[in-house]
């Protein structure tokens, strides 16, 4: 957390906000630090458990030590993600910060031990990981655009790394770029192609056992279709299967409650 969050990187963040001229950049720091520090410390909190839960009291395996371990890396890349971007920021940047960061997926989901178990696991070789890792922080910049109104800019980094993700053997992370494609697709209003592409990721989080990550694409596609396209019948069925993909996991509140709205 200390190389992600630092009283320097603070300060730069700060500044950097508040040389954008926007009359807001001020109080949308002090938010967006309070969300980051809460966030951060969650994070080393869900962390540090983990470990103990192995290592000091024996609780859960090797395996699920590193299951929960990686899914929590990939939280902190995101975060990294996010505030790499508040280094740079514009008004646009300044004015959904604070969604940006209200939209940092929970570290606490990292911790239920049926989701994590349930889901393919990382691949084993050390360069495999690698590539994987290098992959999910791509997947994070081009996110954290899009969480920032910048659709138009993240769809070309997200396409760049998509051949280079397809060739990497783990589903869940394919799953990730077709939604994260899917959603660009549609924030841009190419309703069609983000179709396609939220198909692909659902299949992808069929294959890869992730049934949160399902229940996302599932629920981009019912917003799509039904919000979108004005498709009703067709996106009530599909939220059926968001609500049965739900109901197979430990449960997920702000999942649920963004299916629900």
């Amino acid at each position: 957390v200390a190389e992600v969050w630092s009283p320097l990187r603070k300060r730069e963040i700060h500044a950097a906000f508040l040389a954008t001229g926007a009359p807001f950049a001020e109080s949308v720091w002090r938010g967006i630090e309070r969300g980051i520090d809460r966030y951060t410390r969650e994070w080393a909190e869900m962390r540090r458990r983990a470990c103990e839960a192995t290592r000091v009291r024996g609780e859960q395996s090797e395996d699920l030590l590193d299951r929960k371990m990686f899914c929590l890396d990939q939280r902190l890349r995101e975060v990294q993600a996010v505030t790499d971007l508040f280094m740079r920021p514009d008004a646009k940047v300044v004015e959904r910060a604070a969604e940006t960061v209200a939209a940092l997926p929970d570290p606490a989901a990292c911790a239920h031990a049926a989701n994590t178990l349930e889901k393919v696991p990382p691949p084993r070789d050390p360069r495999v990981r690698e590539r994987l890792r290098e992959a999910q922080a791509e997947l994070a910049a081009a996110e954290a655009l899009r969480r920032s109104g910048k659709a138009r800019e993240a769809l070309p980094l997200a396409e760049a790394f998509k051949e280079r993700v397809m060739a990497i053997p783990y589903p869940p992370l394919r799953a990730e770029m077709f939604l994260l494609l899917g959603r660009l697709h549609l924030s841009l209003g190419e309703y069609e192609t983000s179709e396609e592409e939220l198909y692909q990721a659902v299949w992808a989080a069929e294959e890869g056992r992730d049934d949160l990550l399902k229940t996302e694409c599932w629920r981009e596609l019912v917003y799509n279709l039904g919000f979108r396209q004005a498709r009703y019948a067709e996106a009530h069925r599909l939220a059926r299967h968001a609500e049965a993909a739900l109901a197979r996991t430990d449960g997920d509140p702000r999942t649920e409650a963004a299916l629900l709205r």
